[in-house]
């Protein structure tokens, strides 16, 4: 092999490693450093102290930690739900960067941010749009579900597909607050009064049954509405926190209901309903505990004073918004559950009976010719003696 031949094949062995090298370059793009690597790995949970959700519509939720706890702004101070705090930091210490996507765009995000007691910035997250599954080829007419989101971090241009849909850091005070509403527990319901319009209802259960107490004679409960009755204050939600600032004749209470129930364990529960308002389709509410003791047992009334002054810690002092078909509970009218009595089928009337017999009686049939021609037979006893032909001696 001569010179010139072992300077081309130097030459081409050189082209080759070039294009090797080349080649490894570009696989370096498609799969950047950062994918499968922690968006913040240096965030300290512990020092976590506030949350801020900016909507790209201007309006934010902000929550904050206290040394009685959490509390969201946008409820006015209403507490948040521990549990989805955590869920909520851990799932964003823990959020790995997917795929680099430089040609999306970031327009109008939802931004996150958590700070410390100081309110300096530990982590900021830009979310973008929803990154949708695809329909699978057995069940093509069936739209995709959100299986991730496009993401930002705060300060840096990469943009990365992450296979979370991050739904519950969209803003919305549910994701972080237990929505319902404390309700009575360990007893059962004895009596119910609702005052609504200027009506007064009352209610009382016995031997299990639910009656109210000026049932007239021709009058029943209607079984198939009673049904709310006992579960009335059990698994109510909200919707919102009415600002402290509003008036109670602002949020209907001046011509709303007032509802008491009586419970087993002589603790009165008091909800105040707000009328209908313009301003919003929620009606506002308000509920309380109460107990009056009745009895010498001291050990039982302790634990009813005790259970009183625990639901009002919780529930007493807010003013709830809740939708139409909760307040719909606390309003029934005497006609929601009272009809007139059923009369039986065999209790009809005695003209109605008399008629229907009159009308069922078997008719006697016109006499014929030869029957009203043919002269009456005379009975035995009525028949005349044959007259005597003999005369007297």
């Amino acid at each position: 092999m001569n010179s010139k031949k072992l300077i081309v094949l130097a030459g081409a062995a050189a082209v080759l490693v070039g294009l090797a090298y080349l080649s490894g370059q570009r696989n370096a793009v498609r799969t950047p450093a950062a994918h499968g690597r922690k968006l913040f790995p240096e965030l300290d949970v512990s020092k976590v102290a506030a949350i801020e959700i900016a909507r790209p519509s201007g309006e934010t939720l902000a929550l904050a930690a206290d040394d009685a706890g959490w509390t969201i702004d946008s409820l006015h101070g209403y507490p948040a739900d521990l549990v989805k705090i955590r869920e909520n930091v851990l799932k964003l210490a823990d959020l790995k960067a997917g795929h680099e996507t430089p040609d999306r765009a970031m327009a109008g995000p939802t931004t996150v941010r958590l700070k410390d007691a100081a309110g300096q910035i530990l982590a900021e997250l830009a979310l973008g749009e929803q990154h949708l599954r695809k329909p699978s080829d057995d069940m093509p007419g069936f739209g995709g579900y959100p299986d991730g989101r496009y993401v930002a971090v705060g300060g840096k241009d990469a943009v990365y597909l992450v296979d979370d849909a991050l739904a519950s850091l969209d803003g919305d005070a549910s994701d972080w607050a237990d929505m319902q509403i404390p309700s009575p527990a360990g007893s059962t319901i004895q009596a119910v009064e609702i005052s609504n319009a200027g009506a007064d209802l009352a209610l009382v259960k016995t031997n299990g049954a639910w009656t109210v107490t000026d049932l007239g004679a021709d009058e029943e409960m209607d079984s198939g509405k009673l049904y709310s009755l006992d579960s009335a204050l059990s698994y109510l939600r909200f919707n919102g926190i009415a600002a402290p600032a509003l008036t109670d004749d602002a949020l209907g209470f001046a011509t709303g209901t007032v509802y008491r129930a009586v419970y087993a364990d002589g603790i009165t529960y008091t909800a105040h309903v707000g009328a209908p308002t313009t301003n919003s389709q929620d009606r506002a509410f308000r509920i309380a505990a109460s107990f009056a003791p009745t009895g010498t047992n001291a050990a039982e009334n302790a634990v009813a004073e005790t259970k009183v002054a625990e639901f009002n810690g919780k529930a007493g002092k807010w003013t709830y918004l809740v939708a139409p078909s909760t307040a719909q509970k606390f309003t029934l009218a005497r006609t929601d559950l009272v009809k007139p009595k059923t009369k039986p089928e065999t209790e009809a009337a005695p003209e109605a009976e008399l008629a229907k017999e009159a009308a069922e009686a078997p008719h006697a049939e016109p006499a014929t010719d030869e029957t009203s021609a043919a002269p009456a037979e005379a009975s035995p006893e009525t028949q005349a003696a044959p007259a005597s032909t003999e005369t007297a001696p």
